[in-house]
């Protein structure tokens, strides 16, 4: 694959290609050297009186490859290493613009350029190598030949792109140039690809027992541990630390259905902090619909956020051929420890929280409707500061909010009638 300077090394290929087309043209007799080729920018090429014959190629434009723009996804795994080098595959948008001051000196050159571009519809890998032949000494030309652009997969094509008229207006009015005959080429594609070390799966040397193969089971469910729903006591959005719930869902008693043939574990995955807890679960706490399990009371190494949840079975007691189920998102919230209801002054306050917070969270106390930050937090704290200044005396729910993530202060076990735990209350004096 090429690597990023192959873009200029396109250009400095279709130079050299054109200049040597050019070479055995005598065009002198329109004024200037027949085989100046150049790769400037419009605005920068001489014109007026004392213009030269020559001609210019332009790159205006870079766009996607819609047929290899999406090749070798994915490039990262669900913890974020890299399983592939992906491609950038890009087409080239040239204008081959012709100048000269004398008559017809313009288009002739235009002429030249386009019918060398005509009989070359592809850069050949040797041609590509024979640019950039090293030892030189130029270091732009020994960087443009390290690009590997001949090394590519892709051959590079080269093919006449119609530009209407209101096309090259614009065009040149981008360039703030003076207009010059010219015509447009596409040049595709161009594959520029990072070379960094990924992530490779070893190959499969069997596939099921005795290498018989997949196995084929005539229903629609799959016989997979699969996890569709967790419940939460009081039907809350969030789980605190201690707090029972349960996973519901099929397959999580294997194959046999016997809930004590088969080992099984919640899994909880923290991306943030790069956190992983594991609970096993005793037989009498599932069967091959339901799990129950405790979120962990580990106030020191399971901050409040966002958790991914997946159940692990395991039929054989091998690590290596448990299953995991699909994740979902479990929601582990901060809880004021300090007891509730209490009375506290409009001011300063020190409340106990659990899980401890760690620096970088979002905390916020929010009084009724009134959200307060706390004070700044240095260091894993399990007491936290805040100014109830301003806050007129009064009783309010309270609840904390942590990464975006509320305590839970509501009732809605009656999912008709929720209501506040009256409980997790405060009295502003």
């Amino acid at each position: 694959m090429s690597g990023p300077f192959a873009l200029a090394a396109v250009s400095a290929v279709l130079r050299r290609l054109i200049t040597n087309g050019l070479g055995g043209v005598d065009l002198s007799i329109f004024g200037g050297a027949a085989n100046t080729v150049t790769v400037q920018h419009p605005d920068l090429v001489q014109t007026g009186t004392n213009e030269p014959a020559q001609l210019n190629l332009f790159l205006y434009r870079v766009t996607p490859n819609p047929g290899l723009r999406n090749e070798s996804l994915p490039v990262r795994d669900q913890k974020g290493d890299r399983l592939t080098n992906q491609p950038l595959a890009l087409d080239l948008h040239y204008l081959l613009s012709a100048y000269g001051a004398e008559e017809f000196s313009s288009e002739a050159l235009l002429g030249y350029g386009m019918q060398v571009l005509h009989e070359v519809p592809f850069l050949s890998r040797d041609y590509i190598r024979r640019t950039f032949p090293g030892g030189s000494g130029d270091a732009v030309e020994m960087a443009l030949g390290q690009s590997g652009l001949a090394e590519q997969i892709e051959y590079l094509k080269i093919s006449p792109e119609t530009l209407s008229t209101e096309e090259m207006s614009k065009l040149w009015t981008a360039f703030q140039a003076k207009f010059r005959p010219s015509a447009g080429y596409l040049v595709t594609a161009v594959l520029i690809q990072a070379n960094q070390p990924a992530r490779t799966a070893l190959p499969v040397l069997t596939q099921g027992e005795d290498d018989r193969g997949p196995r084929a089971i005539a229903e629609l469910v799959p016989p997979y541990p699969t996890a569709k729903r967790l419940a939460l006591p009081g039907n809350a959005l969030a789980a605190e630390l201690g707090a029972a719930a349960m996973v519901e869902g099929h397959s999580f008693a294997g194959e046999s259905g016997d809930p004590a043939s088969v080992e099984v574990a919640v899994l909880l995955t923290n991306d943030r902090w790069g956190l992983e807890a594991e609970t096993p679960i005793p037989p009498a706490d599932r069967d091959d619909l339901r799990v129950q399990f405790t979120v962990p009371n580990d106030p020191a190494n399971l901050p409040a956020g966002l958790y991914r949840l997946a159940v692990r079975v395991n039929p054989t007691g091998k690590r290596d051929e448990a299953r995991a189920s699909n994740e979902l998102p479990l929601l582990v919230a901060a809880r004021i420890t300090t007891p509730l209801p209490g009375n506290f002054p409009a001011g300063l306050v020190t409340l106990d929280v659990t899980p401890e917070v760690r620096p970088g969270q979002l905390v916020e106390l929010i009084v009724g409707s009134t959200a307060r930050p706390a004070q700044a937090i240095t260091a894993n704290a399990s007491q936290l500061d805040f100014d109830l200044a301003g806050i007129q005396p009064g009783l309010y729910p309270v609840r904390l909010r942590v990464d975006n993530v509320e305590g839970v202060f509501i009732d809605a076990s009656d999912k008709k009638r929720p209501k506040f735990d009256s409980q997790r209350t405060i009295n502003i004096t």
